[in-house]
């Protein structure tokens, strides 16, 4: 045997036993870590039998006490000497157990490739508020690697899907499965079970709850519909046929190209509201060598609740001026009603609750089409409260009203909420007097 050769029998018999398996596991463990093999280890309450192991390998007479140390200097000059492994004690234990891996550059290697991972949601997160305060918080990163099964390679594929899908938001109303397969090649990628989709949910949910006109309102909302109502606020739809926007009185076009003027002509001329699917509401604003919504650059009333739409058809019937229900929250097809409309010249007056949530949506609503109040001011408010109208108003996170300042500190002061229904018959009153005044507007200019 000569001084390269190990003599492995003899290494099993003085260190592969159960006696020193501790030993063996700690040096093992402490080269893994890139530790240097100096000094003591020590077992506390060893066995006689360690203790006589230890002593025998090391040739020293028979040690006592309740711990057990050994130096690895000295057991690592043994091992070379005595011609048992000419690698020392670091040969010796892996020719026991196997190669010793390097942790240290293992996760050093790994801090890397996962910092590679994260790489395409740091970018899209610079330029976006919203999307960096999700992502700087350690959840964002867990969500990720729990979704990607703890494999940065995997990660890196979602966050790069991710952040495509983000980079296009707020869309101007495209499907959840045409922005899934359009972005990822997979209709289904952002479905809600989806690896993908679970993901770009997390970030969307923040971001959408951050620019929400009523976050409290969302998150008394059953799972499915706060996810539907997120992705509105996002311009996009979870598909085109359940999302719908009310209509009243617009007067659409008889002979126009594709289905919707028509449609909206004849509801007109029999005073029928219209529930208008996105689709629909699509169709419409595609088509510019007409207008579809015969509105032009006419006036269009906007309210918050369905009750006042209702009241209108009852009340007003065919000669109501054009009215659109938002239904509270602003759905992605009423959204692209408004665009379309705005597009073509109309103006907008609208009218809400007076509450917290009233006043959230009223922003959303003034925000995307400049309109001006309608009866939503605040002399407007303390005149139905003057008027006894109301009920106590408790609950809700106050806001500022974009348009009238003023009525933050009316409401906070009162503690009234006005609801539509609550002033209906002012409301129906302006509808039916305006189509006679634009009548006498336009009989005195011929």
């Amino acid at each position: 045997m000569n001084a390269h050769d190990t003599d492995f029998e003899r290494l099993t018999r003085v260190l592969g036993t159960p006696e020193t398996a501790w030993l063996i596991e700690r040096v093992r463990r402490r080269a893994a870590e890139g530790r240097p093999l100096t000094g003591n280890l020590t077992l506390t309450s060893a066995t006689p039998a360690q203790r006589r192991a230890i002593d025998t390998l090391l040739g020293r007479p028979p040690s006592r006490g309740a711990s057990l140390s050994v130096r690895m200097e000295e057991l690592d000059t043994l091992l070379r000497t005595a011609g048992i492994h000419p690698g020392g004690l670091r040969g010796a234990v892996e020719e026991l157990t196997g190669p010793i891996p390097d942790n240290k550059a293992k996760a050093l290697a790994d801090a890397h490739a996962w910092q590679y991972a994260y790489e395409p949601l740091d970018a899209v997160a610079v330029d976006n508020a919203y999307l960096e305060a999700w992502w700087t918080r350690p959840s964002a990163r867990g969500t990720l690697k729990r979704l990607a099964g703890g494999d940065s390679g995997t990660a890196r594929s979602l966050a790069a899907q991710a952040a495509a899908v983000l980079t296009g938001l707020p869309s101007d109303g495209i499907s959840l499965p045409v922005l899934a397969a359009r972005v990822t090649g997979d209709a289904h990628a952002l479905d809600h079970d989806q690896p993908v989709g679970r993901l770009v949910l997390a970030a969307t949910e923040q971001w959408a709850g951050s620019i929400s006109p009523d976050p409290e309102a969302l998150l008394a909302l059953p799972k499915s519909e706060q996810r539907r109502a997120h992705w509105a606020e996002l311009g996009v739809s979870l598909d085109e046929l359940s999302s719908r926007v009310l209509a009243f009185g617009l007067p659409g076009n008889p002979s126009g190209a594709g289905s919707l003027g028509p449609i909206l002509a004849v509801a007109r001329e029999h005073g029928e509201p219209l529930a208008l699917t996105l689709r629909q509401v699509r169709q419409g604003a595609a088509i510019t060598l007409t207008d579809a919504f015969g509105v032009g650059p006419g006036e269009v009333f906007i309210c918050e609740n369905p009750a006042v739409l209702e009241a209108a058809a009852r009340r007003v019937g065919p000669d109501c001026p054009p009215l659109i229900c938002v239904e509270g929250q602003l759905s992605v097809a009423a959204r692209a009603l408004l665009r379309a409309l705005r597009a073509r010249g109309a103006t907008f007056r609208y009218h809400g609750d007076f509450d917290w949530g009233g006043l959230r949506i009223g922003r959303s609503v003034f925000a995307l089409t400049g309109a001006t109040p309608w009866r939503f001011s605040y002399d407007d408010y303390l005149k139905a409260i003057e008027a006894g109208h109301g009920s106590r108003l408790d609950t809700g996170a106050p806001c500022d009203a974009s348009w009238d300042p003023r009525l933050r500190e009316a409401i906070s002061t009162h503690a009234v909420r006005v609801e539509e229904e609550h002033i209906i018959e002012d409301l129906l009153s302006d509808l039916d007097g305006y189509m006679r005044q634009m009548s006498r507007l336009s009989e005195s200019a011929r």
